[in-house]
């Protein structure tokens, strides 16, 4: 097995502008744009600039003029400002150090004026990720179709159906995608899908044609509280230490909200399984309990409705429910099964196989 690559795909920063700063700001850009000839757009309080879109860097200024507030957004990928010829990949820093980044990210403002640097941007959000090789395309599918059977946490509300009820375009992930109040998204997709949802050519994608990703975004809401509690930190600008911190940090903080997700066993189809729990070592009545749970989950094609079901319908108790999926995991079953009509047997689990 490869060692994996933790790390980070994107970050968001702002900075807050007076208002003869936001005026000199798009002064310098109008400039700027006469001479270079990229696109800028409003769009609703925002105005884009796409100088440096399709080398990483997304600008945008907010503008609020009831509230005399104005605000200054960027959106960095590291890997498409260090290496422009490998796009789909993530943030390596053995390769290159991010003192490179923020060499090249300020350049890049220096149009914009003397003022306006990497360092003096707060940190709003950022996406820790990894990219797991499947080997091929069907076993990256045949990981989302489980992980959605998993157990999604009290809290957790899939992101995909709140922007579709919301009217906004999305492109279609090909994954599970969650989202809570507390400032974090968690999402696992297929990459190769997600390149050629948003118009990457087939050649380039097909790169990615194994690759399961997975991924946390950590919003401003999250990041706060994580910055506040390490003592590293005096603050929330953007710098090299606080980058690294969430690349070395990158596998803990996945593993802490998989976990919340999905279960360590192997999966297997609803049969095998039950016979593994025919053949173990636990009494009749846990048993008769680990079936009950593998049948109920099989039938509501989800892990939390199941126990949910459980709960109601047979007086199941919290305690009794995680003495079960103890017991599953000791004997190495998850309780989420493989369909009956799918040519594979066995899975390792994510969980199991990669954080462990």
């Amino acid at each position: 097995m490869n060692t994996l690559l933790f790390s980070i795909h994107t970050f968001e920063c702002e900075r807050k502008l007076t208002q003869i700063q936001y005026l000199t700001l798009m002064k310098n850009i109008q400039e700027d744009n006469k001479q270079h000839h990229y696109r800028c757009f409003w769009k609703k309080n925002f105005y884009f600039c796409h100088k440096y879109q399709k080398r990483g860097l997304q600008i945008q200024i907010f503008k609020n003029c009831y509230q005399n507030y104005y605000q200054l957004n960027l959106t960095v990928n590291p890997q498409t400002i260090l290496h422009p010829d490998n796009l789909i990949w993530i943030c390596n820093t053995h390769t290159t150090p991010l003192s490179e980044l923020f060499v090249q990210v300020n350049a890049m403002l220096s149009f914009l004026g003397n003022y306006y640097r990497l360092e003096h941007f707060i940190l709003k959000r950022i996406d820790c990720c990894v990219d797991i090789d499947l080997q091929n395309n069907q076993t990256v599918e045949e990981y989302i179709r489980l992980l959605k059977k998993g157990n999604r946490p009290y809290g957790y509300y899939d992101n995909q159906m709140i922007l579709k009820h919301q009217g906004k375009n999305i492109y279609i992930k090909n994954g599970m995608d969650f989202i809570n109040h507390k400032g974090i998204q968690f999402s696992a997709y297929n990459k190769y899908k997600q390149l050629l949802s948003i118009k990457i050519s087939e050649e380039i994608a097909k790169q990615a044609e194994t690759i399961l990703r997975v991924e946390a975004k950590l919003f401003h809401k999250k990041l706060k509280e994580i910055l506040q509690c390490n003592s590293l930190f005096f603050n929330e600008y953007v710098s090299e230490t606080m980058l690294y911190y969430f690349i070395s940090n990158s596998k803990s903080i996945l593993f802490h909200y998989l976990s919340k997700l999905s279960y360590k066993g192997t999966y297997y189809k609803k049969e095998q399984a039950i016979t593994m729990i025919q053949h173990s070592n636990l009494k009749q009545k846990q048993k008769e309990n680990c079936i009950l749970l593998l049948e109920t989950a099989t039938l509501h094609k989800n892990v939390r409705k199941a126990i949910e079901y459980l709960k109601e319908n047979y007086h199941f108790s919290n305690n009794k429910v995680n003495t079960i999926l103890k017991q599953l995991e000791q004997l190495n079953i998850n309780p989420v099964t493989i369909a009956k009509n799918r040519k594979i047997q066995k899975l390792d689990s994510i969980l199991g196989q990669y954080f462990y």
